[in-house]
């Protein structure tokens, strides 16, 4: 079909600031995990589609099931006020969450 761009599991995206391989990424409503290093300004993929770990805010009760949040230091959270929804848990130790990312936020 002429006017296929791309399958979107992998979306490019330009940081606002630098981001680290593995960051939880939110631009606007689109939520990913950083494929690599991004520069500030740069371009890069960010994988929108797929389960991966993050770390668990200190405090946080999150449980399979609940809806992560990604608070201002990069870290999840069950807290959703002034924080971007980025999946779904779908495993908790006591220091870090596995999401569910979807490529959007979740609420």
């Amino acid at each position: 079909m002429k006017n296929y761009v791309q399958n979107g599991s992998n979306l490019t995206i330009t940081a606002g600031s630098a981001i680290s391989s593995g960051d939880f990424v939110v631009v606007g409503s689109i939520v990913g995990v950083a494929v690599t290093d991004i520069a500030n300004g740069a371009s890069g993929a960010i994988a929108c589609d797929g389960v991966f770990s993050g770390t668990k805010a200190s405090g946080a009760t999150l449980a399979v099931g609940d809806v992560a949040y990604l608070n201002s230091t990069g870290k999840l959270t069950n807290t959703a006020t002034s924080n971007d929804a980025v999946g779904l848990v779908v495993a908790v130790t006591s220091t870090t969450v596995d999401v569910k990312v979807f490529g959007r936020k979740v609420a």
